[in-house]
């Protein structure tokens, strides 16, 4: 009898063991059915869930923002800079034009030059420049002041000046340059003070639309002959 039970018991086991095996066979090779999901039913399912952003999303959209915050910043800051330059250049700029202005030095830094009209001038003053070194000016001068054309022997006695001065090595005459470029070449000579002086008095009347009074040139000619008269006094500097 204990036989028999302990034979239906192992039995039952060896059953039991064969039928999992086989159904898990069976599970296995089966094909898996797909399947679908009506839309409405995604939608209800999916409702009130929100998939854009995320907590790391949402950190680097921060950082992004400050470094966006922060190149705006620097752009603002080199903006400035420049505006702020732009600014001071423009004021040593107005405060140069100022002094120049009140100097009456404006003429210095560019050469002009003045058409002589007037039928009593029987010369040319291209032709003199031209010829400088070369050039006969006391009857020139002695003309122009007979014909009250005081403009131009202010203008004579200049050019007589810088001839005596290119003779004495002072200086160089070329009649593209300015009065500005002489006055630097003469450096820190002695007579540079008063060669200053008689450049701003032609400078004046030279480039004046009225023109020069008979009283006003009688004050205007005893300084360009002695300023005439102390360059011719100079000795020419030894070795040339």
């Amino acid at each position: 009898m204990e036989h028999r039970l302990v034979f239906s018991t192992w039995l039952s086991f060896l059953v039991t063991v064969a039928v999992c095996q086989t159904t898990d066979s069976s599970y296995y090779e089966q094909d898996v059915a797909v399947q679908q999901m009506d839309r409405e039913e995604w939608r209800k399912a999916t409702e009130g869930l929100d998939f854009t952003e995320w907590p790391e999303e949402e950190e680097e959209k921060e950082v992004s923002e400050e470094r966006d915050t922060s190149s705006d910043g620097e752009n603002l800051l080199a903006i400035s800079n420049i505006f702020k330059y732009l600014i001071i250049g423009l004021g040593l700029t107005l405060l140069v034009f100022i002094v120049v202005k009140l100097l009456g030095a404006e003429s210095l830094f560019v050469r002009k030059d003045k058409k002589i009209k007037g039928e009593k001038v029987l010369y040319e003053l291209d032709e003199i420049e031209e010829n400088l070194m070369e050039a006969e000016l006391q009857t020139p001068i002695q003309k122009a002041v007979d014909d009250e054309n005081y403009a131009l022997a202010i203008r004579l006695y200049y050019l007589a000046i810088l001839r005596e001065m290119t003779e004495k090595e002072l200086l160089r005459w070329k009649k593209e340059k300015t009065n500005f470029e002489y006055l630097l070449e003469l450096g820190n000579h002695p007579l540079r003070s008063e060669f200053k002086e008689v450049t701003r008095i032609f400078e004046r009347v030279w480039y004046r639309e009225a023109p020069l009074s008979r009283n006003d040139f009688s004050q205007f000619q005893p300084k360009f002959k002695e300023l005439l008269n102390k360059v011719e006094s100079q000795s020419v500097p030894s070795g040339t």
